[in-house]
């Protein structure tokens, strides 16, 4: 899947392939349909806040659910 990634303040983002994690049992995976950079984002691409590197950028979107892990119950694919 393509994020895209703040790796240095002041930088531009970097879009790259990223591999998602392995699903745990309170999971979900979304495939995201739309996203934004919000103020927080901004934020972070400015320096003001460390939430280390490489840090993925857009943590408020929309989707599909396409998986939910084991104890997941109320969501669905």
């Amino acid at each position: 899947m393509k994020a895209a990634l703040f790796v240095q303040a002041g930088k531009p983002l970097e879009i790259e392939d990223v591999a998602p994690l392995p699903l745990g049992p309170q999971d979900v995976r979304v495939r995201i349909t739309a996203t934004s950079l919000c103020h927080t984002d901004v934020a972070v691409r400015a320096g003001q806040f460390d939430y280390g590197t490489p840090f993925i950028m857009g943590h408020e979107a929309t989707g599909i659910v396409e998986e939910v892990g084991a104890a997941v119950s109320a969501l669905k694919p």
